[in-house]
């Protein structure tokens, strides 16, 4: 409702009208479907702007049927809050910009992840509250170690061994919420050179990479972590901390009988709020190669319109469903916004789709601290240093090296 209002309100200020096209199913698994309808309905101009899979923006824009967002910057501003400054920033290549999302994009919100924190077992336990730490600028991966330690209990007699019903420190529903703890250590999987160039960054396969990867790894070997499971840990009250997904929170806050927060991921060392990243079904928003002249700058003046719109009616809406019930402090209303203020957008997750997954450094990422995979970290990211590098210089070469 929230979000059909915000486009009734940019029609009447602008004068404008939407004709959204919601033919093409746009979820992961129709990318290829989406890509190709898209771009042969582009043959005959169909489109003015695309909002789809957050990687398939990477596709378009490598195969040039979007234009530089910073040919409208004197349109669209992107150090207004209704844009993710950081997505702008991070997301240039040669100091171009081919996609955008924020407050434009419910998803966008929904899909930050997060480390939940069930607030009646913290203090159950005695523990400091770890919106405290982000406030206080010392929300690092000690203190997150501190707070797990000696956490676990088993609660389900009849199995020996940790399963999902015993109580944890922390849990992480799947390996894709792990992404977390790659951002909020300051790691980058791709970054851009001093001449804008994509390239594989040196963090990738650096030893403070592999040292977060051991220590990942030893945790979820001990009983106070659980890495699997999905949320059932967390919603029943027997998980301390989970990463999860904002959407996640909304979905189950009704089966949720305790109170919560939610922080950022915790940082390698002081000084730092903590990080985190966005899951990636949340919409990208593109201008295409059709509209010229003015009606190119029509077209942006209505997707900064449409920005600023969804940060006044649709972002408090979507606040409001990730509370808990009726109920919420001030503490979690900073952590809301302190969330979306610090997500950070890797060029090695956004342009995972232009590389296959296998080799691709996310997945190598999460396989890792799974210890799904065999060898030195170093030596993984060296058998896959040619594919990666082989798709990196296909994005280059389609944006102007």
């Amino acid at each position: 409702k929230a979000t059909y209002e915000r486009n009734v309100r940019t029609e009447k200020r602008l004068n404008v009208k939407l004709d959204i096209d919601y033919s093409i199913l746009g979820k992961n698994s129709a990318r290829d479907t989406y890509y190709s309808t898209v771009t042969q309905n582009m043959m005959i101009e169909k489109y003015d702007i695309i909002a789809c899979y957050s990687q398939l923006a990477a596709n378009f824009a490598t195969d040039g049927y979007t234009v530089d967002l910073m040919e409208y910057d004197h349109i669209l501003n992107f150090d207004r809050p209704w844009w993710s400054t950081t997505l702008a920033k991070e997301s240039m290549i040669n100091n171009k910009l081919y996609f955008a999302s924020g407050s434009i994009s419910a998803t966008n919100i929904l899909q930050t992840m997060c480390i939940a924190v069930n607030l009646d077992l913290l203090d159950e336990l005695g523990r400091d509250d770890p919106r405290e730490m982000v406030k206080e600028g010392v929300w690092t991966m000690e203190n997150f170690h501190i707070l797990c330690k000696d956490t676990y209990h088993n609660k389900n007699q009849g199995n020996p061994n940790k399963d999902s019903e015993d109580q944890f420190g922390f849990v992480s529903p799947d390996r894709i919420l792990l992404d977390g703890f790659f951002a909020s250590n300051g790691l980058r999987y791709y970054d851009v050179d001093s001449e804008g160039k994509l390239r594989i960054s040196e963090d990738l396969d650096s030893i403070k990479t592999e040292d977060l990867i051991t220590t990942l790894r030893t945790d979820f070997n001990t009983n106070d972590y659980l890495l699997g499971g999905g949320v059932a840990p967390f919603v029943s009250g027997n998980a301390m901390m989970a990463s999860i997904g904002l959407d996640s929170l909304m979905s189950q806050r009704n089966k949720i009988n305790f109170n919560y927060g939610y922080v950022p991921f915790p940082s390698s060392e002081e000084g730092e709020s903590g990080y985190t990243v966005t899951g990636f079904p949340f919409t990208m928003w593109c201008m295409t190669t059709c509209p010229q002249g003015k009606d190119a700058e029509a077209v942006a003046y209505t997707m900064e319109c449409l920005a600023s719109e969804g940060y006044r009616k649709v972002q408090p809406e979507v606040y409001e469903l990730i509370k808990y019930k009726n109920n919420d402090d001030l503490l979690n209303i900073e952590m809301f916004e302190l969330l979306l203020e610090t997500k950070i957008y890797d060029l090695g997750r956004l342009f995972i789709n232009v590389t296959d997954w296998s080799d691709c450094a996310v997945g190598l990422f999460r396989n890792a601290v799974a210890d799904t995979v065999t060898g030195g970290w170093a030596s993984i990211v060296e058998s896959k240093r040619d594919p990666m590098q082989a798709a990196i210089d296909k994005i280059n070469a389609s944006f102007g090296f």
